[in-house]
This record gives C-alpha cells, sequence and structure tokens, in this order.
C-alpha cells in the first residue's frame, strides 16, 4: 500500500478502480457493478455511483485516467502516465507531469506566428522578401498544423 500512495493514489477506492481498469476500458456503471455488486436497480447504486465519479474525477485531476470527450458512451481507461507509474512502482517520481503538447511544438508554434507576422509586415514594405517569408510560412504553417492535428488526436483517443 505504500508503494501505491506514492503513485499518488489517495485511498483503497482509487487503488480498486485503478486494478479494475487494468482489464480494459469500464463505464462509471460497469465499475459500480463491479465493484460493489449492485445493479441499477438496486436500492444505494446511486450514491456508489457519485462516490465512483468522484474518485474518477480524482484520478483524472492526477493524470491517471480519461475518457473520450464525445460520444454516448464515454468509458474511463488507464493513461500511458498511470501504466508508467503502475509498472515502475519503486521508482515512482512525485511532481512528473505528462505533457500533451511537448515542448518543441510549442516552438514551432511560436516560430510559425513569428515568420507569419514578420511576413505580413514585410508584405506591406518589400515585396521580394515577402515571397520567402511566404513559403517559410506556409511551410512551417504545415508542420505546425500536422504536429496540432497529432496532438489533439492524442486527446481524444
Amino acid at each position: 500500500m505504500e508503494d501505491l500512495a506514492k503513485a499518488e493514489m489517495s485511498n483503497i477506492r482509487q487503488v480498486q478502480i485503478v486494478r479494475e481498469l487494468l482489464g480494459g476500458r469500464r463505464t462509471v456503471t460497469e465499475l459500480v457493478e463491479s465493484l460493489y455488486g449492485l445493479s441499477q436497480d438496486d436500492p444505494g447504486f446511486s450514491t456508489h455511483y457519485s462516490q465512483v465519479q468522484k474518485e474518477l474525477r480524482e484520478l483524472g485531476s492526477k493524470g491517471f485516467v480519461s475518457r473520450r470527450p464525445f460520444g454516448r458512451n464515454k468509458p474511463y481507461r488507464l493513461t500511458q502516465l498511470a501504466v508508467a507509474k503502475l509498472t515502475m512502482i519503486d521508482g515512482v517520481r512525485r511532481g512528473y507531469a505528462s505533457r500533451v503538447v511537448p515542448g518543441i511544438d510549442l516552438v514551432l508554434y511560436v516560430v510559425v506566428l513569428i515568420v507569419g507576422s514578420a511576413g505580413a509586415w514585410l508584405a506591406v514594405r518589400w515585396e521580394t522578401p515577402f515571397l520567402v517569408m511566404a513559403f517559410a510560412f506556409v511551410f512551417l504553417g504545415g508542420m505546425a498544423f500536422c504536429r496540432f492535428v497529432e496532438a489533439l488526436w492524442r486527446v481524444v483517443s
């Protein structure tokens, strides 16, 4: 339990939820049914449902679980950060933050904005440097767009 506490799980219910999610994606209803043996018609189901939902929100804020933002059925799943922490449970370092957008992509986005702004400014002043800047802006803009779509896909899937 000490190793799991280092992995930032604050109570036994979170440990049970993570254990269930190791088997695959689960909705809140499926988690309540498997953890407590209750069906939707049983008394007390809604109480346990809200408790599990609260624990999932807390695990989500720590980066352990996520779910698709769209769709009717939104099962929760373990994130890559959770799997990494669980597989290296002895070597867990507190404060490790998973980044959706890598630092190199942020640099690329800033460079695209600077090149685009400089190209717009040069378009007003001179025509020749504008062609070079326009080409650079289109090329770098395409790279930035591709990286943005990849980051968005990592969030959605």
